[in-house]
């Protein structure tokens, strides 16, 4: 990949990351953290699952020998961080 564009994705990567907190800021006032929470990462499921499976083509069989760990890190780590920060943006 060019440089120019790894670049481009870096600084896109930060001005979404940062974005999340402006957006966040203006919409809590109008949803409540966990639906902004669950609406934001069903958009994303949507979105991104198919992407992903066309790109990765990921092994099932070894995503469901794993799920326990994949769920608990993900209520964890992603869906948590973010009810938190939207709860902290009320």
């Amino acid at each position: 990949m060019k440089t120019s564009t790894t670049t481009l994705f870096l600084v896109l990567a930060n001005l979404f990351w940062a974005g999340n907190y402006i957006f966040g800021k203006y919409v809590v006032l109008e949803l409540p953290p966990i639906q902004l929470t669950f609406m934001r990462w069903l958009i994303a499921l949507l979105l991104l699952f198919p992407l992903a499976q066309w790109i990765e083509k990921p092994s099932w069989r070894s995503v469901w020998q794993a799920w326990k760990l994949l769920l608990a890190l993900g209520l964890l780590g992603i869906i948590s961080y973010n009810f938190f920060l939207y709860w902290a943006l009320t």
